[in-house]
């Protein structure tokens, strides 16, 4: 099969906005997330942001590309317990510096490889299409964790047309609970975790349709909080029904601080630096809690070729 990339991502991604919750809560860090903490700071100090969501647009992609086949390590005869990230653009864009994707890698350095399955636009329609190619069952080497990322296309408004992300939102449910149940039956020790949108920016998401669209846009939102919130839910009882784990993204970040919509997200849905890190934040808790046998915290697995060698470094006083 083949994928077409959009030529102008923005027609085939999550946009949408709402004045969403305020209200502040302390932040709360796992001791195994505090040292990703400095991953995204390198970042931010260094004054490299995430791309805008005009930038990402710019991007053009004008020949179709093969799609991936299923996982590339095959070939190695050295392996690790492998963690899939299957999502659609928080999940294609997590690998951008500061993104939370490349801290999970960065977090389980030697101890796991992260595989990146990210397709911006796509909905748990799109997602159900394929998942049988993307993980096939009849392959010796299974995920030790997959993180199902779907949810902000799926909430878009609904066209009169039947055209576009939007999903109805007792479908998206079932559809994430067959998702959930074809990876967890991969492997007697595949994990899922699902992961809700994040909340939905109003103000931002409005502004940057009459950017696009004119004043003609205004008040036009393709995505809402409060529809994000009731998805968000469905995505909980999804993980509940399936006996999965689940991150609530739309929950946290509003428990960030009163400014979660400026400083969590880049364009009023995607998510900034500070969004990655509540992301991660949230994803390492219920790694943390679970009580996954074997289990996937970073204390707990092994590291590659641990041991003194002849080629350890020495420093050169040693040997005055």
């Amino acid at each position: 099969m083949r994928s077409k990339v959009f030529v102008d991502e923005m027609n085939g991604r999550d946009v949408n906005s709402t004045a969403g919750n305020t209200g502040a809560a302390p932040e709360s860090k796992l001791p195994l997330c505090n040292a990703l903490s400095s991953v995204l700071d390198r970042a931010e100090d260094r004054g490299i942001s995430r791309p805008t969501s005009q930038s990402r647009g710019q991007r053009a992609y004008l020949k179709p590309v093969q799609s991936s086949f299923p996982y590339v390590f095959e070939m190695a005869g050295h392996q690790r317990p492998l963690f899939v990230l299957f999502g659609a653009s928080m999940t294609q864009y997590s690998f951008e510096l500061g993104g939370w994707g490349a801290a999970l890698a960065d977090l389980y350095q030697r101890q796991a490889d992260v595989l990146l399955r990210g397709f911006s636009g796509w909905n748990t329609r799109r997602a159900l299409e394929v998942i049988q190619e993307m993980f096939p069952k009849d392959i010796p080497r299974q995920p030790s964790l997959v993180v199902v990322f779907f949810g902000a296309n799926d909430a878009a408004f609904p066209l009169k047309s039947g055209r576009g992300q939007h999903v109805p939102i007792e479908e998206f449910k079932e559809n994430l609970k067959k998702i959930a149940t074809y990876l967890t039956g991969l492997s007697d020790t595949t994990r899922v975790i699902l992961t809700t949108a994040p909340p939905i920016h109003d103000e931002t998401r409005d502004l940057i349709g009459r950017m696009n669209y004119g004043e003609k846009a205004a008040g036009i939102l393709d995505r809402t909080n409060e529809n994000a919130r009731k998805y968000a839910a469905a995505c909980k009882e999804a993980a509940a029904e399936a006996g999965v784990g689940v991150v609530d993204l739309w929950t946290s970040i509003q428990q960030t601080s009163r400014n979660w919509g400026t400083e969590c997200l880049t364009d009023g849905m995607h998510l900034s630096a500070e969004g990655s890190r509540v992301m991660l934040t949230e994803l390492c808790r219920v790694i943390e809690k679970a009580d996954w046998v074997p289990s996937l915290r970073p204390e707990s697995m092994p590291i590659d070729y641990v041991g003194p060698h002849r080629y350890d470094w020495v420093h050169p006083v040693e040997e005055m």
